[in-house]
């Protein structure tokens, strides 16, 4: 399961203590902190023990987030032990004078753990507004869920390494003709969807990327946002059978290239700027 804690620096670490690299773990932690920026940063460093000491071992074993499960009510996917201190690792991160390819990254993956894990937030709401039998709190909720993950896709766009479009095109460059690229974009899209015909299995190697958020996880929730305002609407208990069966319809779709075709974000933006106002957006002071 993908997610903020498989960092490529963490199997670094500890490929470099096995062979004992002359370097205490504070060392080594402020050199990889400092090669991310170029220099040597105080507030850089701090940020990355938190990460190293406090957060990574949390987000280990299982830190994908609500955002990449199948809609529903109940937490999947999430081990998200300290949000609120990782969203602070974030806003320091962009405030650091870097712009540096490695540092840029760190901010799109943290920045896109933080919305993941603060996506189960809006998610609650959206059941409470349910219990509440409350139209209005519903429609807020599912607004809200909405633009996040615009938000979402819109930062995970600003890096290829965080793009579908860059799994997709590989996948197809294995194709001769249009039948065989269609065979091979078909089987990319599968592996990181519905995995094969299990259902046990479906979003087993789930991906939070541009595209296949906007596309496929963002499509799933607004699904199931149409049956629990339906319920509401209608005075009924949330059915949740009848959701998920046509949310498993569109996942079929969504795998064959002919039947969905993917829009993916046009132009890079600033990452600094985007994450900034994506921050101020949801978490600042005059935060809704």
């Amino acid at each position: 399961m993908e997610g903020f804690g498989v960092n490529p620096d963490f199997y670094e670490f500890v490929l470099d203590k096995a062979w004992d690299c002359g370097q205490t773990t504070a060392e080594w932690k402020n050199r990889m902190a400092d090669r991310h920026v170029g220099f040597a940063c105080e507030s850089n460093r701090k940020a990355w023990q938190v990460l190293f000491d406090k957060l990574m071992p949390s987000y280990v074993n299982e830190s994908g987030t609500v955002v990449c499960a199948r809609p529903s009510f109940e937490a999947r996917y999430l081990n998200t032990t300290y949000p609120d201190t990782l969203l602070q690792v974030w806003k320091t991160l962009m405030d650091v004078d870097s712009d540096k390819r490695e540092h840029l990254y760190d901010v799109i993956n943290v920045g896109r753990q933080v919305l993941g894990d603060f996506f189960v937030r809006e998610r609650d709401g959206l059941y409470r507004a349910y219990q509440g039998q409350r139209v209005d709190s519903v429609n807020y909720y599912a607004a809200r869920m909405e633009e996040m993950l615009d938000d979402l896709d819109d930062l995970l766009a600003c890096d290829e390494e965080f793009s579908l479009r860059k799994w997709i095109e590989s996948a197809r460059s294995f194709g001769n003709t249009e039948a065989e690229k269609d065979y091979y974009e078909r089987n990319a899209r599968t592996l990181i969807t519905v995995w094969g015909d299990s259902r046990q299995l479906t979003d087993y190697a789930n991906r939070t990327w541009a595209g296949l958020v906007s596309s496929y996880y963002k499509r799933r929730w607004q699904l199931f946002i149409g049956h629990v305002k339906a319920a509401v609407l209608h005075k009924r208990a949330f059915d949740f059978e009848a959701c998920n069966k046509e949310v498993e319809a569109f996942e079929r779709r969504w795998i064959e290239p002919d039947v969905t075709r993917i829009t993916y974000p046009t132009g890079r933006k600033d990452v600094k700027q985007l994450a900034r106002t994506i921050y101020h957006e949801w978490f600042g002071q005059d935060a809704r």
